[in-house]
């Protein structure tokens, strides 16, 4: 994995965090830096997913059904072209 940016900085963590970003880092045989980049990259693509539920929770029957017919209708359209 690249880092998106060549500069670095320093960011405080506690022993056992860094010993598992060390452990997780030879085992992987990726750089710390490396390791961290990909935590966060799941992290905020959880956050993402847990927003996305907590919204689809929060629509009407009525709302979730137009979104069902809305992405049916997708779904049917982009069909089109494997033919």
């Amino acid at each position: 994995m690249e880092l998106h940016d060549e500069t670095t900085t320093t960011m405080r963590v506690d022993l056992a965090t860094r010993k598992l970003v060390g452990e997780l880092a030879d085992e992987e045989r990726a750089t710390m830096q490396e390791i961290i980049a990909r935590a966060v990259a799941v992290y905020r693509r959880e956050r993402l997913f847990a927003r996305m539920a907590d919204g689809w929770a929060e629509m009407t029957d009525q709302e979730r059904a137009a979104e069902r017919r809305e992405a049916e209708a997708w779904d049917a359209s982009l069909a089109d072209g494997e033919r």
